[in-house]
Formats: structure tokens, sequence, C-alpha cells
């Protein structure tokens, strides 16, 4: 990726076909459940039909990404109850220092590189949001901190207004064909644009065509800024009456200009003019970037971070936005550590030295190591790529006008050398051993016994209310699928959101459903490894006061471990087995004879409030929650 392809093409079936490594059957079988997912989809139809995109329709799906992505924001520490933010955090001089490359250059942030690319119709940063909700409660003051991408960021909105009239922030993008004749008109916030193989040109705009990015340009501070361009056409900057960079075909090309304190808005243009579609625009897209930045945002400068200590000195609070971003975070590359890339480490220990308010907010995909600061920072947030809400999420959680509501799906190493594929990797000789084989995430750690070398564990995050649990219902006996019920109650004074994990831990039995002994302990040895493991979750969203029963269904399916020594699935052992949730401990017999009988019977257990975190099995930690 991204293709054209090269094996999966109509060619190299027909080769496979005729040369007998593949049978008619087998590709029809695997074409039919192509055209039955096409069919569930409605996607066989000549021509899709078109999206109205009216207010309402925008409006409900900015709706469900905000709701989502705080829904997807874990709370991983919260000392003296520092968030949500509250008017009583204040001294006199209500000041919130915000720290942070992705803080305001928010682009890379939205999602991963390569595939993992968010191509949106707008982008909240969360500087902008930040500081429209503290409003009445503090000032927001903003500085960078330090830079660690190796191109100039996406300029923040705030530098355009489009001039058409409009006095909000964006740029105007306009479509025209190559006489001049306007096919398309609209303001938008950012300008790194793509259209083709994730969203498809407005109506009426067909290549060849001329795309302008035009408006008034005023940055935040005077001083030398770096602009760069590239695009899949030619391309142009013009700044005021200058050219700052003249027509290129294709590639990048970068210009440095001034602005003068006392400037006032200068008329932008950048221009790229597409040529007819080629079959390759289909895959590649049709595209265009535009970047800018001061020129003291550089790697490794020791001024940025000074500027970020001094603001911090004088706040009530320092937010530091880091993240990993779409530069390092892609398809086609493997992070080769765990760390922050530049030095936003070095950051937030100088910052969190300087205010002891720190709160630390992660943007990235994947685990990164905290072992430098993690200890003196009172809150962190694991936020993942939140995609367009990104800024509006975050200020929501913060201020607590959201519970964050997210639990980690991944589990959080001191080290990198404490993660499975540790000795795996790299590769040698061009080839990667999975010797973990099936240990990966908790897994790893209980086999391992290295619970002391997790900071957080797979599951983890905390909520701003607390929660109780009683009226277990757990079967005596499960033949096939079987459910656990639970009831929860949110006692606290927030609206909140709890997620419950079910874990079985298998004790052992007698009527073993395996053909032979050697099978037997095959199976014993490969798939009863499991102290414990995930089969079912649930979550529930409450108001505060509120209660609901919440029902894990248990599918047969996990408990079956593929057999390689046979090439089969095997159903699973009968015995004993421990069920394992919040705050109770219960016993539940499996077996795979289906003329046994199902009961069920109310377990009682402790209803101690609980705020999220580490589930609880009869008030003891369970080993990879050590």
């Amino acid at each position: 990726m991204p293709g054209p392809g090269h094996w999966l093409t109509p060619l190299r079936a027909e080769e496979a076909l005729k040369a007998g490594t593949a049978s008619q059957a087998a590709v029809q079988k695997h074409v039919s459940r192509l055209v039955d997912l096409a069919a569930k989809l409605d996607a066989l139809q000549a021509e899709l039909p078109p999206i109205s995109r009216t207010a309402d329709y925008i409006r409900s799906h900015r709706d469900l990404m905000f709701e989502t992505a705080t829904s997807s924001i874990v709370l991983l520490k919260n000392e003296r109850d520092l968030v949500p933010i509250c008017s009583e955090h204040f001294s006199a001089r209500k000041r919130i220092a915000l720290i942070g490359e992705p803080a305001k250059f928010v682009l890379p942030f939205r999602g991963g590189g390569g595939s993992g690319s968010v191509f949106t119709h707008h982008v909240v940063s969360p500087f902008t949001a930040i500081k429209e909700r503290a409003k009445g409660i503090a000032d927001v003051e903003y500085e960078v901190g330090c830079v660690f991408h190796f191109v100039p960021p996406c300029p923040p909105p705030d530098w355009f207004i489009p001039g058409n009239g409009s006095k909000d922030h964006g740029i105007l993008l306009t479509f025209t064909d190559m006489q001049g004749k306007q096919l398309f008109e609209t303001v938008v916030q950012y300008t790194h644009l793509h259209w083709g193989c994730d969203a498809a040109l407005p109506s009426g705009v067909v290549a060849p065509f001329v795309c302008t990015l035009s408006g008034k340009f005023k940055p935040d501070h005077p001083g030398k800024y770096i602009f760069e361009m590239k695009g899949s056409g030619k391309t142009r900057i013009q700044l005021g009456d200058q050219e700052l960079l003249p027509w290129t075909r294709k590639g990048s090309r970068k210009a440095e200009t001034m602005v003068a304190p006392d400037a006032d808005w200068q008329q932008f243009t950048f221009s790229l003019e597409q040529e007819a579609s080629t079959p390759g625009d289909l895959v590649s897209g049709i595209w265009c970037e535009v970047e800018c930045c001061p020129e003291n945002m550089t790697l490794h400068s020791d001024a940025l971070v000074a500027d970020a200590v001094k603001l911090a000195e004088q706040a009530d609070c320092a937010i530091v936005v880091a993240g990993v971003g779409s530069q390092f975070e892609k398809e086609g590359e493997d992070r080769r550590d765990l760390l922050l890339p530049g030095d936003q480490s070095t950051l937030i220990q100088r910052v969190a030295a300087a205010n002891k308010n720190t709160i630390v907010v992660l943007l990235c995909g994947s685990a990164v190591d905290m072992s430098a600061w993690v200890n003196n920072v009172p809150v962190v947030f694991q936020a993942w790529y939140l995609g367009q809400e990104t800024g509006s999420a975050l200020a929501a959680v913060l201020f607590g006008d959201a519970d964050p509501g997210g639990r980690l799906s991944v589990t959080i190493p001191r080290s990198l050398r404490d993660t499975p594929a540790f000795f795996n990797y790299p590769p040698v000789c061009d080839k990667i051993l999975y010797n973990e084989g099936i240990f990966v995430g908790y897994r790893y750690f209980d086999k391992r016994g290295l619970n002391d070398r997790v900071l957080f564990p797979f599951g983890h995050g905390l909520s701003y209310t607390t929660f109780s649990f009683s009226n277990y219902v757990v079967p005596d006996k499960a033949c096939g699928n079987f459910c656990v019920g639970i009831d929860i109650t949110n006692e606290g004074g927030r609206d909140g959101s709890q997620v419950v994990q079910l874990y079985l831990h298998y004790l052992g039995g007698n009527a073993i459903t395996m053909e032979t002994p050697s099978l037997h302990n095959y199976y014993k040895d490969n798939a009863a490894y499991l102290d414990q493991w995930l089969v079912s979750f649930g979550k529930v969203h409450l108001p505060h006061g509120g209660k609901a029963t919440l029902q894990l269904h248990v599918d047969q399916r996990c408990l079956r471990t593929y057999n390689q020594q046979w090439d089969c699935w095997d159903d699973g052992l009968t015995g004993a087995y421990e069920v394992c949730t919040v705050a109770f401990l219960a016993s539940l017999t499996v077996c795979t004879n289906p003329s046994c009988a199902l009961h069920s019977r109310p377990k009682t257990s402790s209803t101690e409030p609980f705020s999220g975190g580490p589930l609880l099995i009869n008030n003891k930690t369970p080993k990879h929650f050590s």
C-alpha cells in the first residue's frame, strides 16, 4: 500500500489458474464473500446516492465524533483531584499555561500516518477549545516548548481570515476551470487538503482545474517565517506583492519571509494547477499541503523549553500536550523505541519542576515511556488520536463537562525492555521470530511474573465519580454460552462511565474432552497457561445516583484454542473455572456436553465505592494489575 496492486490483481489470478496453483472454486469462494459484503452495504449500485450535507447532518456527525472522543480519553492518574479544572483551583492571577506543539499545531495528531491518516472536514485544536472554555475562569497563554517534526507544521487557522468579508478564522478554498470559471468555493480551516481515495472532489469539479487557497495572513508574533509547499500538480505561493515560491511541478520547496512587528494582514494565495486525472491519481489522490512556522521553531531548541518553563512558573496550572504524531506512527515503518520524540520528555520534566499543578495529555496511538517524569506529574491523560474533535473533547474532559470514559486497551510498561517483543526485535537477516506466541499484553506479564514492570495495566482508567457493585448473578454450570449479571450504582456527584471486565481462570477437572492423553497434555501446556484471560466486558454510562444492571455475555468460543499440532480448534477444557470481575470471585463449572443444565445463583459481595482503575477481585488486585 498504497497501490496499484502488485499481487492481488486479475492478471495474477489468471496466472494462478493457468498454472494450477489456484482453483476456479477457490477464486469463486473468495469473490463471493466480497460480493456478499458489498450487497450488505448496498454498494452494488451503479451510482451511490449523493449525501445531503445539511447543517443538521454535519452537526449530528460532529456530536457523534465528540462523544466518541470523550469516551476514549483515559485518565491514568489524578493526584489531589486536580482535574476537573474549576475556578477554586486558581489564585488571583488566574493563568493557565498551555504548552506543546500538538496543542496548537494539531494536524499531525488527529490520526496516524499512511493508512492511519484522517482527512477531516475541520479540526479543533486544544489551544482554541481550551481558551474558549476557560473564558471567565482563567487566561490561557501558549508556548510551543519544543518541536519534534522534521517538516514545518501546518499553520493554525487563527493565522488566516478568508478575505471574503468574513471575520471568522480560516482560509478560502476555490476551484476554477482552466479558463477561470468558478466551480466551487468554501472556507476551510487548514492548508492540508486531500481528495481521491479518501474524499471525493466537490460536485462539478473535474480535472484539469486550478485550486486556490487565499486569504489574509497574520501570525501570532513578528519575525522570520518558513513556508513550504507541495502538491500533486504545479504549485505556487504569493504573499502580498511578492511571489514567495514560483510555480513548481510536484516535489516540495521552501522559502523564508519576514513579518514586521507592525505588520497588518497580508494577502496570501496558494495555487495548485491540477492536470487531467490519471489512473495513478485514483490511488495517490489529488492533494496540496502548505506548511508555515517561525524560524525559531527548530528541533532541539533550548530557548523554546526555557520560554515554556518561564510561562509555567507564572501560571496556576500548566497543561502540556505531548504526543508522537503521523510522522512517527505510520504504516511501513516501526517505532524504534517508546520514547516521546524530540525534547518532549525533558520539557515535561522541567515544566513539572516549575509548576506542581502540571497536567500531561498524550496524543499517540500506543504506549510511550513515561518513566522519567510520571512520578512528578499529578495528572496524566492517555488521549490517543481523537480526530477532528480533538480540542473540543479535551477541553470538555479537562473542565469536567464530560467524564473521561476510556480504559486502556493496552498495557503500558515501565520501559521498552519490559515488552513481549523486546527480545525478538529488530529482525535478524530480515526474519522476525514471534517467540512470545500468544503471551502478549497482560498475558505476557502474568506468565513471566513481571507485574512490577507494569506502569499502567490493561483496562485501567479513572473516573470523576465513584461506583458500587452488587447483586452478582453467576451460573453454577455452563454448557455453551453463558451470562454474568452485575448491578452498578453511580454513588458520586457527577455523571460517569464504568467498564467491567470479566476474566476466567481454569482450576482443573477430570472430564477432559480430548481424544488422546497426548493431545490433552498439549492443550493443557499451551492453553490452560492462563491464570486468567479476558472473556467479556461491558460499559455503562450513568447519571449521578443512577443504577443499571450490566449483562456480560461469554461466548463458548472464548475457551477455544487453535491446536497447531492437529490443525483444528479445541473446544476447551471441561472443569472448574473461577469467574473474576469487579470486587468478587465466583466458581463456575464448564462442560462441553450440551445436555448439562444451566443454573443461576446470586452472589453477594462488597459494595465499596469504586472510581475506576485496577479492577478488584475480593478486594485483591489481579496479578496483571499489581
